[in-house]
């Protein structure tokens, strides 16, 4: 296992590139929820409501499932990036559900704008986002 403190962290454009086909994936699979759980709105903020809700619970499913059954989420796998503890241990629940609920946090994208690209999602709950070995 990858030593924590002796990596170096996947670079900010990997980790946007992560963000992006995650989003994306999260995106189209909310509105296909919406579309078939949801299909008539009752008044037009019903429909809003409706894809809200669905993104949000799909997107909690998403990185808490992917990242703790897999170790990664799909915008990884295209990077070949992992995430890593602290511990060197495997990624306990609580720390990927910490950092899927730090997400949410508005700001939380300028803890990119670092030397490190270490989001707070990653400092907070004690990982880190590392490009896998060729």
């Amino acid at each position: 296992m990858a030593n924590y403190y002796n990596t170096k962290p996947a670079s900010s454009l990997k980790r946007l590139i992560n963000f992006v086909f995650d989003s994306l994936i999260i995106i189209v699979i909310a509105y296909l929820i919406k579309h078939f759980v949801f299909p008539k709105p009752i008044t037009q903020l019903d429909s809003g409501i409706s894809f809200n809700l669905s993104f949000y619970l799909f997107f909690l499913l998403f990185y808490i499932s992917m990242e703790y059954f897999l170790g990664k989420t799909i915008g990884k796998m295209i990077t070949r990036t992992k995430m890593i503890s602290r511990s060197g241990k495997k990624i306990n629940l609580m720390n990927i559900i910490i950092r899927t609920f730090l997400r949410f946090f508005i700001l939380e994208w300028i803890s990119f704008f670092k030397k490190r690209p270490i989001g707070w999602h990653d400092s907070l709950s004690d990982t880190k986002v590392i490009d896998l070995k060729s």
